[in-house]
């Protein structure tokens, strides 16, 4: 019985191996489907059909999400003038997050296939992504250049207000805002709020939370989590206009992000409330702060 299959397997010609592959690919028997496309490929001469082998084999390795093996084989097919290959060796590329790479094969494609309509939005997406990543490739290590500095109690104050307003700054801007709080920002600036005696660096850090709050609800999120409304309003307990005017700004931030990502009403009501006893709070702060001003004025 096993010479029989020996002798079977070996009369059996390179098409038909490859025939067999596509059946049991279709058939999602994706390790017999390998087994049968590396048969095809040991019997064949033919650039062109071992092209086509090698693609059919990178497909069967893009289903078991063996992307390494997948784009090895479509060089392989890519050599010997299967462009077809190209399509899968993009997605692999995607999927290993190689965007710059994924995004010339994509442009190649579309270049030679104009009405492609899913590798035209692949594309797009892939084009957005590699800006990004140039973006941040700048970003991050000027982020980090500005945390190490404004955190540094060795630092002059100077320095550290100068880096911290660069930081608000950076956090306007959504890559700027994503480093800060991928670094732990949030939390180091509650830190130091609690420590530092420079009103502007203060005022400043107060102010970066709110930006990172700014249309971003899982940033947000994680503030009301971990921070609170309570540390705002405890911000708020103070003589400095600059400081309450930045613990204000930070608590809108928050609650609008919270009322627009809410699907509740009664919640949003509740919030809706909040909202403007806060404001009401605020300015009877500022009256209370311009009062005590006035009244040091006075005193000179």
């Amino acid at each position: 019985m096993q010479n029989y299959f020996t002798m079977r397997k070996s009369v059996m010609s390179a098409q038909k191996w490859n025939e067999k592959g596509v059946d049991e690919h279709e058939k999602d028997n994706l390790s017999e489907a390998l087994s049968h496309y590396t048969n095809a490929l040991k019997l064949e001469k033919k650039d062109l059909e071992k092209g086509l082998y090698y693609r059919n084999r990178a497909a069967v390795y893009s289903d078991l999400s063996d992307y390494e093996k997948v784009i090895e084989d479509c060089n392989s097919a890519l050599k010997l003038c299967c462009n077809d290959a190209l399509y899968h060796r993009c997605l692999a590329l995607k999927a290993l997050e190689k965007f710059e790479e994924a995004y010339r094969d994509a442009e190649t494609i579309i270049s030679s296939d104009p009405n492609n309509k899913a590798f035209q939005r692949l594309a797009r997406r892939l084009l957005k992504i590699v800006q990004e990543c140039k973006e941040n490739s700048h970003t991050s290590p000027k982020v980090s250049e500005m945390l190490d500095l404004a955190f540094d109690v060795n630092s002059s104050e100077k320095e550290r207000e100068i880096a911290m307003n660069n930081l608000l700054v950076l956090a306007r801007d959504e890559t700027g805002a994503e480093e800060i709080f991928k670094k732990e920002g949030v939390s180091k600036i509650v830190q130091l709020v609690k420590e530092e005696k420079n009103e502007g660096v203060i005022c400043s850090a107060i102010r970066i939370v709110g930006e990172l709050c700014e249309n971003n609800f899982s940033r947000t999120k994680f503030v009301m989590k971990h921070v609170g409304l309570p540390w705002c309003l405890e911000l708020m307990n103070s003589t400095s206009t600059e400081r309450v005017n930045a613990s204000q700004y930070c608590l809108q931030a928050e609650l609008q992000q919270d009322i627009i990502n809410s699907h509740d009403d009664k919640h949003q009501a509740e919030l809706q409330i909040l909202r403007s006893q806060l404001l009401k709070m605020t300015k009877e702060k500022e009256r209370e702060v311009s009062m005590q001003e006035v009244e040091e004025m006075n005193k000179l």
